[in-house]
Formats: structure tokens, sequence, C-alpha cells
């Protein structure tokens, strides 16, 4: 019992963050997943850089913000809110690439 509350209060922080995520959301750029070697390289659809410790990248995971089943080459989306901070990187739903 006592796990199972636990199991549902995890997906309902998961979903209030992801909800949190959508209303704080300022901006998102496309990219591409370049590397996920000893840390994420991405490459945005203008040529930028952008690099996750695996820290990072463990620390969204569990937090939702990142999807699980990203992999090199992947086309993604980066939303970030005003301050210029990852929201959440999700797999581009639309196709295309850059």
């Amino acid at each position: 019992m006592k796990q199972r509350t636990r199991i549902e209060q995890e997906k309902n922080y998961a979903s209030y963050m992801q909800s949190q995520a959508l209303l704080n959301a300022h901006h998102s750029n496309n990219a591409r997943l370049v590397s996920i070697d000893s840390s994420w390289q991405i490459e945005t659809c203008e040529q930028q850089l952008i690099v996750l410790t695996q820290e990072l990248v463990a620390q969204m995971k569990h937090l939702k913000m990142l999807e699980q089943s990203l992999k090199q080459g992947d086309q993604i989306e980066i939303a970030f809110d005003q301050r210029g901070r990852i929201l959440t990187i999700k797999a581009r739903s639309d196709g295309a690439t850059c």
C-alpha cells in the first residue's frame, strides 16, 4: 500500500512538473543530439553547441524533463524558460530535420 502511494505521488509530481514546464516555456529550439558518450552534445539548427554533463542528464531524466528513449542522431526540441534554462528535451513530433 505504501509503495503504491509513493509511486502515485511520484507520477503526480512528474505530471505537475510537465504542466509547469508547459506554462513556463518561453521559447524552444530544434536541434540534433550529436553525442551521448561522456556528455550529451546537442547542436541546434543555428549551429550552436550545447553540452550537458552526465550528472545533469541523469537529474533531468529523474525529473522527467528528458525523454528516456532519446538516442544519438535524434532530432529534438529543447524548451527554455525566460532565463534561458532548459525545461524539457523531447523528440520532435513533426519529423522535420534541421
